[in-house]
């Protein structure tokens, strides 16, 4: 019988733990810089289909990512790797390779967008 009271008490837990699931989103890209009408914004939240930044939301579809430089902080933008952040470590052409946790990963560079340097 004790067992099914502290179930009872854990399910008051039951929506603060929801509302942790739903904004799974939370700062995803945050950092990242995007170009709006050739003018560089910081992302500081996003949702989906919208990127938000210090002045307002941005419809995904109208911005364009800012091309990174070799040994810059870069997030991914789209694809498996999508919201994670590494590190430039060569470009040719399209092909860049991004240190994503230890580990050389190959992307595009339209896949990732350069991370303001803080």
């Amino acid at each position: 019988p004790s067992h099914t009271t502290n179930n009872e008490f854990n399910l008051n837990f039951q929506p603060k733990d929801l509302n942790v699931n739903t904004s799974s989103n939370k700062g995803l890209f945050k950092g990242a810089l995007i170009f709006v009408d050739d003018k560089k914004k910081e992302i500081i939240d996003s949702n989906n289909d919208e990127y938000i930044c210090t002045d307002g939301k941005y419809k995904k579809s109208f911005a364009k990512f800012v091309p990174p430089e070799k040994y810059d902080t870069v997030c991914f933008m789209t694809g498996e790797n999508k919201g994670e952040y590494g590190l430039v470590v060569a470009i040719t052409g399209e092909e860049c390779v991004v240190r994503l946790h230890e580990k050389p990963i190959n992307c595009k560079i339209y896949e990732i967008s350069r991370v303001e340097n803080k």
